[in-house]
């Protein structure tokens, strides 16, 4: 294998690393959206929870094929980390006085994590073919977690 070839090899193994990894943050926003919205007390909240799951739902069913033509298997579950913060979500809003403040507050520690992951792909050399894809996914991210922080910070209310 020439130097250019391993260097294009791993360059590829990053990308398909890449994709996965926001697949399964997709996938604990799916999972934590719709725990939010079960756990939720507000119905404008619940919708907003509804909506995000389904928008997340969306963007892992585009991935799944990116990932695919990378010759990998696209992850099947959520991060370990996405499992033990969705459980602490469970507890804590089971514990806390103000369930909805508790919800929006880590819907919105979750989205500054997947924002983050989503521009740290934008400054990545992208292929053409994902390069639509991942940005109109960021912009989504970014929409929902300014929902969310606008939520937090007492700039819209439910």
């Amino acid at each position: 294998m020439t130097t250019t070839t391993a260097h294009r090899s791993e360059i590829s193994k990053n990308h398909s690393d890449m994709l996965n990894d926001l697949l399964e943050l997709n996938r604990d926003s799916v999972e934590g959206f719709t725990k939010a919205g079960e756990l939720a007390e507000s119905p404008a909240l619940k919708k907003i929870c509804a909506s995000a799951a389904a928008e997340r739902r969306e963007q892992v069913r585009e991935l799944e094929p990116l990932v695919r033509a990378e010759g990998e298997n696209p992850e099947k579950d959520g991060t370990a980390r996405g499992t033990l913060h969705r459980t602490w979500l469970a507890v804590r809003e089971a514990l806390s006085p103000n369930g909805d403040e508790a919800l929006i507050n880590e819907a919105e520690r979750g989205e500054d994590e997947i924002k983050e992951a989503y521009m740290d792909a934008m400054k990545e050399p992208l292929p053409t073919e994902w390069k639509g894809v991942i940005e109109k996914q960021a912009k989504q991210v970014l929409a929902i977690h300014d929902t969310f922080s606008d939520l937090k910070h007492g700039r819209i209310s439910l």
